[in-house]
């Protein structure tokens, strides 16, 4: 009697690739979503910080306002870089821009002397009213 081989046959298998192919294809820009809204959490807490600090030396040193500030993040930053491209004695803009070859690369939030804040550059979002930390475009 012959037995019987052990293994699968190349139509099994090709199913079994078809198959990781559809999942990889559905659970992917999902887990995209997912990483872009966690490191997109960094920037608000930076720049609500920085603003504090700006803040304390506006009251410090009413002479120079915000002129002197600094503008460092106070955490740690790994995904965004921080600037405060207007900074003169009675304004401030701080900004944070993410950094190139990252899934936030470009994405900028501003805040300014007032605390209004703004989102640009995230996918095809927009706001000059809030933060936007989620991929599909809402605060």
């Amino acid at each position: 009697m012959n037995e019987p081989e052990g293994g699968f046959t190349l139509v099994e298998l090709m199913v079994v690739v078809v198959i990781i192919g559809l999942l990889a294809f559905v659970a992917l820009p999902s887990y995209t979503r997912y990483m872009q809204t966690g490191y997109a959490q960094e920037a608000p807490g930076n720049l609500q910080a920085m603003k504090t600090q700006a803040e304390q030396e506006f009251a410090n040193n009413p002479a120079t306002g915000y002129a002197n500030y600094a503008c460092t993040p106070a955490l740690p930053a790994s995904k965004f870089t921080y600037s405060c491209p207007v900074q003169t004695a009675t304004s401030l803009t701080i900004q944070a821009v993410g950094n190139a070859g990252t899934s936030i690369a470009g994405w900028t939030y501003t805040i300014n002397q007032d605390g209004v804040r703004g989102s640009s550059a995230i996918g095809t979002a927009s706001s000059t009213t809030c933060w936007i930390t989620k991929a599909d475009g809402t605060c």
